[in-house]
């Protein structure tokens, strides 16, 4: 999966930085989670593969502009509800738009979980 210009118009900070060369790593790397996560699907949104993936997601975000909790979970969010997100995600799998939301909701409420119990 190659973003392209999509990542470039929503993303004039960090990545329109990186060289060429460095911005089609960032590429390959969120190609490599997405198909990953795609890959596991079979073994549910809350699976320990999944959410590995879900933390190499998240960290792989910081390429783009530092996250907030809440913005994590509007961008899952918006992968089941965007259309050009679930375009780009039904490439990869038809199913992967809102198993990615359901992925990354549980992923947030695990860690407001924990930083609750703090």
């Amino acid at each position: 999966m190659i973003w392209g210009e999509y990542i470039l118009s929503y993303n004039e900070g960090r990545i329109s930085k990186l060289s060429k060369e460095d911005f089609e790593a960032v590429q390959a790397e969120g190609a490599a989670i997405f198909e990953c996560i795609s890959d596991n699907m079979p073994k549910g949104h809350d699976s320990k593969e999944v959410q590995a993936q879900i933390v190499r997601w998240r960290n792989w975000l910081e390429n783009f502009a530092e996250y907030s909790d809440e913005a994590v979970l509007g961008l899952g969010q918006a992968y089941s509800q965007n259309q050009k997100f679930i375009d780009v995600f039904q490439n990869i799998h038809e199913d992967l738009p809102d198993f990615l939301t359901k992925a990354i909701e549980y992923y947030c409420a695990e860690n407001k979980s924990k930083s609750d119990e703090v």
